[in-house]
């Protein structure tokens, strides 16, 4: 049975021992977005408290996606592009995807949606400048959570907050990015394409590679991204990202706009767990971010609305869905390939956007595709790597069972 305490908007402190139905720890992405979801409910029975750590939003990030229909975030894009270019060490393609655009959201604007949409529902409170000093902790049938801002209780806990103690072994391979968006003295830039891949100035045993969204022919996001098996540290991304932004400008002048930076998990390996069904843990660490791509933000939304309805209808909080067994096979298969053979990286996805139908390798990267939309990208890849890579989980997993048959 629901509590639902009522919550006083009034105070901007909140009283210790504050109860509600739903305690969101996180106002990122995934925490806004099930809190805007709920916000969108008309009656909503919940009472529901976001917890963030930050003390106002900034524009420290961008969202990148292809245009779905079925996801209304037109009225936030900032910039749009009808073709995107992937480079190779020693060729280009670039691919027409005019029928869904590849999009570009600031988070300056989805903040500022979000924070207008929870402020206009009266059921629900975001309260930033929130520390979480402890994990939550089950008592006599509901969650208690230690802050300094006090103590809160709830019936339920949905956790987007990312892993802050990165280890190696949590995902198979990282993505790790920095980028700075920079306003140049002069035309440089071609606004009407998309850079995704720029592999051409990277001549290493790591993935490595460029990546620039012109918003227009003066100003751009030029990011430098690196797939490895470990994380990387700012600082050598940054140095990383100067490098590419001078080589860029070419002696021109520029100035930097803003800056942000990121890890996320490339990992094709079960979300984590809830603790129980009243406590969920979400967001890039539990299994929002596309393993083979990190793309997250449509994943999100459509995990936000899905979870959003179950809370509404009276059950419980739902973690990021799993992905089809076949969809997860191929990425586990491509990010074995990857780990094994990363100087293969530019010519594998140089491959996939010159040989697969802009549709299909769409639908492919945006998590709807169909079994041809899969086999065209299978098609679309030098298979020999992929023989071997799959030769060899074969031989290791008869070696395993020979010897556990053994003992």
């Amino acid at each position: 049975m629901r509590m639902s305490w009522k919550l006083d908007r009034m105070d901007s402190s909140l009283p210790t021992s504050t109860k509600v139905d739903l305690i969101i720890i996180g106002g990122g992405c995934a925490g806004l977005s099930l809190a805007t979801q709920l916000a969108a409910r008309q009656s909503l029975q919940l009472s529901v408290l976001v917890l963030e750590s930050r003390t106002e939003y900034e524009n420290d990030r961008t969202w990148c996606f292809w245009r779905d229909e079925k996801l209304k975030f037109d009225h936030m894009v900032e910039s749009q592009w009808n073709k995107v270019q992937v480079k190779s060490l020693t060729a280009a393609t670039t691919m027409d995807c005019r029928d869904a655009p590849y999009q570009l959201m600031p988070s300056s604007a989805f903040y500022t949606a979000a924070e207008a949409s929870i402020a206009a529902c009266p059921q629900i409170r975001l309260l930033k400048s929130v520390s979480v000093l402890d994990q939550p902790r089950r008592i006599e049938g509901s969650w208690h959570l230690k802050t300094d801002r006090g103590d809160f209780q709830a019936c339920m806990v949905v956790d987007s907050r990312p892993s802050t103690d990165l280890r190696e072994r949590d995902s198979r391979m990282w993505q790790s990015f920095y980028g700075q968006e920079i306003e140049c003295d002069s035309d440089i830039f071609d606004p009407t394409v998309a850079t995704l891949m720029d592999f051409t100035a990277y001549l290493t045993d790591t993935i490595r590679f460029t990546y620039v969204l012109p918003s227009s022919s003066r100003r751009a996001l030029v990011e430098h991204t690196v797939f490895s098996t470990s994380p990387k540290s700012r600082d050598s991304l940054k140095a990383d990202c100067d490098k590419a932004v001078k080589s860029r400008v070419a002696g021109r002048g520029f100035q930097i706009i803003r800056s942000e930076h990121g890890i996320l998990p490339m990992s094709a390996s079960e979300p984590i767990c809830e603790k129980s069904g009243t406590y969920v843990r979400v967001g890039l660490h539990a299994g929002a971010a596309r393993p083979s791509t990190g793309y997250a933000f449509q994943r999100i939304q459509r995990w936000a609305a899905s979870c959003a309805a179950q809370l509404a209808e009276g059950g419980l909080p739902t973690m990021h869905p799993r992905d089809p067994v076949f969809l997860s096979w191929m990425d586990n298969l491509f990010l074995s390939v990857l780990a094994r053979h990363p100087a293969l990286a530019p010519d594998l996805f140089y491959s996939v956007f010159k040989n697969t139908k802009p549709k299909r390798l769409i639908r492919f990267m945006s998590d709807n595709p169909s079994f041809l939309d899969c086999l065209s990208i299978v098609l679309a890849l030098p298979a020999r790597p992929f023989l071997s890579e799959l030769r060899r989980k074969v031989l290791s997993v008869f070696s395993i069972s020979v010897e556990r048959s053994t003992r």
